[in-house]
């Protein structure tokens, strides 16, 4: 019960506690939970349309991430939040996507038939904290996640620039000069 649970924690710890005015909404883990909130609303927000909603607890990895890599620590402003607790965050070790991503995941070659897939489909759900430069995923075909270190991303929104012959032509001719 909540009752046991409170004595644990303020009895045995010997924690302070420290009420707050009735319907003051201003306290800093007040603060904290409202950030988040709004961190993990917009995340939901910027799905694909496609994306199954149903995994949606599968994306609060990133959402921890997200919130916790521009939050100062109190203690030392210096550093984030994130990196009080876990450690210096390194972007090139474990890169991040756009959470929902769709994105196609390989096959290793000792896990496929002779003739399978080289890959297939998955949604992103956030980065391996655990494992160098890996993804995680959710394959529609099973709802189990998989991790990978080979993918290819296809955001629903924001196309991937390609080169056309007429851009090759100018930068030809730009080097030419």
């Amino acid at each position: 019960t909540s009752k046991e649970v409170e004595d644990f924690i303020i009895g045995e710890q010997k924690a302070k506690l420290q009420y707050t005015a009735p319907d003051r909404h201003c306290a800093p883990a007040e603060k904290a939970v409202q950030t988040y909130k709004s961190t993990f609303k917009s995340i939901l927000a910027s799905l694909p349309k496609h994306f199954p909603l149903a995994y949606w607890c599968r994306l609060l990895t990133q959402t921890d991430l997200s919130v916790n890599i521009v939050r100062p620590n109190r203690q030392n402003p210096l550093l984030s939040a994130w990196a009080s607790m876990e450690g210096e965050f390194h972007f090139e070790s474990t890169p991040i996507a756009p959470p929902g991503s769709q994105m196609l995941m390989q096959v290793k070659p000792e896990n496929r038939r002779t003739f399978g897939l080289n890959a297939k489909k998955a949604w992103y759900t956030g980065p391996c904290l655990n494992h160098y430069r890996a993804f995680k995923g959710v394959m529609p075909s099973t709802g189990g996640e998989r991790i990978s270190d080979t993918v290819k991303f296809q955001h629903h929104a924001i196309n991937i620039p390609t080169l056309t012959p007429a851009d090759r032509i100018l930068e030809a001719t730009r080097q030419l000069q």
